[in-house]
């Protein structure tokens, strides 16, 4: 079974609908018959006190290190916008941890664009 790296935007977006998606991004990834390996399950949800503790520099180096365990990287739409997220993609990129292809992850895609528009819509009311 091939373990997935999951990268996103963390930073700057609520804690509820980061986990959310990440979530959803790792049961969907799971019934297609791979190994999920979420960073937001390792730090964020057993120990919020040490994430806070260590701050971004670190927890970004421990999410490397997650990364470079894996196969492959899933990029939830709109990665673009974190900067973590692309130094994920940069390592991911040089280490040949290939991106999931695209005919895989087309229907994750889509349900997560549509959660992400959700969000938006109800940021904006």
């Amino acid at each position: 079974m091939k373990k997935v790296y999951i990268s996103g935007r963390i930073s700057g977006l609520p804690r509820e609908q980061y986990m959310r998606l990440f979530f959803i991004a790792a049961s969907m990834l799971k019934k297609k018959g791979y190994k999920p390996v979420n960073p937001t399950r390792f730090l964020m949800c057993r120990w919020p006190w040490l994430y806070r503790l260590l701050g971004y520099n670190l927890t970004l180096l421990i999410d490397l290190w997650m990364l470079m365990r894996c196969d492959l990287i899933y990029k939830i739409p709109g990665w673009q916008q974190s900067k973590g997220a692309n130094i994920e993609s940069c390592v991911a990129y040089h280490f040949k941890i290939c991106p999931m292809s695209k005919n895989v992850v087309s229907k994750i895609d889509k349900r997560l664009e549509e959660m992400i528009i959700g969000f938006e819509k109800e940021v904006n009311l």
